[in-house]
């Protein structure tokens, strides 16, 4: 999911991105596999909920989020895209399923392939792969003016840090 009102979480519920070619076990790759059930969902925010404040004690990751926050003023990669407790908690099957749609439709994908291979072989196994799901409409990415301006100069924030014990 991406940019959902409210909603700042990727959450994959099957599928295999690997799809090697001699793969045993194909019907994985799609990410159309399988069914999502309430409990799933549930369980899944819980651990989405524990990533969260994990990625709130790291560092390197306020740095960066600080840095986007400080320069640019109205861009969304200002906003985290883990979200927050609060966001992932009106999270459930009906918004993953739409979300799921709409973002994850050969519509809105586009492929890159570089190395040694036979074009027509890729355009072939692209054929073969390719789920069929209808159009679900266009998605509208709205860009606005950012200003020349930073918002702030400056971003502080303090962290407990542990003490060595040598």
């Amino acid at each position: 999911m991406a940019n959902g009102p409210g909603v700042r979480v990727s959450l994959f519920v099957s599928g295999c991105t690997h799809q090697c070619k001699n793969c045993f076990n194909p019907e994985t790759w799609s990410f159309d596999y399988g069914n999502l059930f309430d409990e799933n969902v549930e369980k899944e925010r819980g651990i989405i909920g524990q990533e969260i404040m994990m990625y709130d004690d790291y560092p390197d990751w306020q740095v960066y989020l600080n840095a986007m926050k400080a320069m640019y003023h109205e861009n969304p990669i200002k906003i985290d895209i883990t979200g927050t407790i609060e966001t992932i908690s009106h999270i459930d099957k009906e918004i993953l399923y739409n979300c799921y749609k709409t973002f994850y439709n050969p519509s809105n994908m586009a492929l890159v392939v570089a190395g040694d291979f036979k074009p027509e072989e890729i355009l072939q196994e692209i054929k073969n792969r390719l789920v069929k799901n209808e159009n679900q409409g266009e998605i509208k990415r709205i860009f606005s003016e950012e200003p020349d301006s930073i918002v702030e100069e400056k971003i502080e924030k303090k962290f407990e840090v542990s003490r060595p014990l040598f």
